[in-house]
């Protein structure tokens, strides 16, 4: 059962039954945050694709209720990312659950395999960025070479979404292809062949791009070429950076995918890049885009062992947390915001088995009236060297 609470500017949505203290989503105004959505309970389906089938109908049933309780119409979604267990059955076993919730007008959409969700019986956790208000506004222009997955731009005001992966249609008879191209080649065709010419077609540039999402395999290995890659492509003018963690990606044999945040570029007074102080990835810590302040995915692992040595704590996860949040407090404090203003935490971890410490560490330090997502992945070379614990936040900043 969902209840709705407001606390101060704030719409939230609650299930009672689960046993999280978070909301599902936050509503602040007309944006609604979820990014932790899926079923609690396991239901009785049995094995096999058919079951992964049922699940994927009744998470979409299950988000479409969550966005209705705060008045959200699902064509008002912009960005979705389907977190799964077994991206490559998946990938199918939800097309119909997607294809009834939207039709045929498929929101930008990314599809990222992992090891471990929330729920651990489950298939899939979905996060959703969405818009509640005027219909008119939002507009979905799709792809020309759409498979499965709308790669294509979402619209709301002057806020782009653009998602897009190496890997295309035309290939796909020699998608293999991309297991041995360079890193650095990959993300210059990505942006050459795909994301430019979309964003182009929109009246934007790549400049005006100012959160840009990489979801990559084998991270710790990846990051370093990726961002050399980016450098080149943005003149050293870096973006807002948010890098995670991937086990499979939409595309076989593909490393990266990419969602990108872009405004018009007759309103670039909308976004300004208020925090100059570079992240770890080279890029600013935040942008202020409208009334919200995305960061940069943050790290603490390195920072920590500086100043205890992770032998000598008993809880690093605990440990990283508290820096983690102690850097997004920071950032918070450039805009005169305080921490409280949080209202999207998405926490990706090494092992799934320490979110109770990571979720006390939240409570104690943010609150409950945060939408809080936690993904899991084991893979090797999924996180940096010395961190078990990574997060990007929005925060409301009117």
């Amino acid at each position: 059962m969902l209840e709705v609470k407001r606390v101060s500017n704030r719409l939230m949505v609650f299930d009672t039954k689960s046993e999280g203290k978070f909301p599902i989503a936050v509503r602040v105004a007309d944006h609604v945050f979820a990014p932790g959505v899926f079923i609690s309970e396991a239901p009785a389906y049995g094995p096999g694709e058919w079951s992964q089938r049922l699940w994927s109908n009744d998470t979409y049933t299950y988000a479409k209720e969550v966005l209705s309780a705060l008045n959200c119409p699902s064509s008002g979604i912009l960005h979705l990312i389907q977190y799964m267990t077994d991206d490559r059955t998946m990938v199918t076993a939800s097309y119909p659950g997607r294809q009834s919730l939207f039709g045929d007008e498929l929101p930008c959409t990314t599809a990222i395999g992992v090891s471990d969700l929330a729920t651990r019986a489950g298939y899939m956790q979905l996060d959703i960025a969405a818009y509640a208000g005027s219909a008119a506004v939002v507009e979905r222009t799709r792809g020309a070479d759409v498979l499965l997955f709308s790669e294509s731009i979402e619209v709301a005001g002057d806020l782009y979404f653009a998602g897009v992966t190496v890997g295309d249609a035309a290939a796909s008879a020699d998608l293999s292809r991309w297991a041995s191209v360079p890193s650095q080649d990959a993300v210059e065709w990505l942006f050459r062949e795909k994301l430019t010419p979309r964003l182009d077609a929109e009246g934007c540039s790549v400049n005006d791009i100012t959160v840009l999402h990489c979801h990559l395999k084998n991270l710790a290995r990846e990051v370093a070429p990726v961002v050399s890659a980016l450098k080149s492509i943005f003149h050293n003018e870096l973006p807002v950076l948010q890098f995670s963690p991937a086990s499979q990606l939409h595309w076989q044999d593909g490393r990266i995918e990419i969602t990108a945040m872009a405004t018009r570029s007759a309103d670039r007074d909308m976004s300004s890049l208020a925090s100059k102080d570079p992240s770890v990835w080279g890029g600013p810590r935040s942008s202020r885009i409208g009334d919200f302040v995305h960061t940069a995915t943050c790290l603490a692992g390195p920072r920590c062992q500086e100043q205890v040595p992770m032998s000598y704590y008993t809880n690093p996860v605990a440990l990283e947390t508290r820096d983690i949040l102690t850097q997004i407090e920071e950032i918070c404090a450039l805009y005169e915001r305080s921490i409280a203003d949080l209202v999207r935490l998405r926490i990706y971890l090494k092992d799934i088995n320490n979110a109770s410490d990571v979720f006390a560490a939240i409570h104690d330090m943010v609150g409950d009236s945060v939408a809080v997502s936690f993904v899991g992945d084991r893979s090797p070379d999924s996180f940096i060297d010395g961190c078990s614990v990574s997060a990007d936040a929005v925060f409301y900043c009117p």
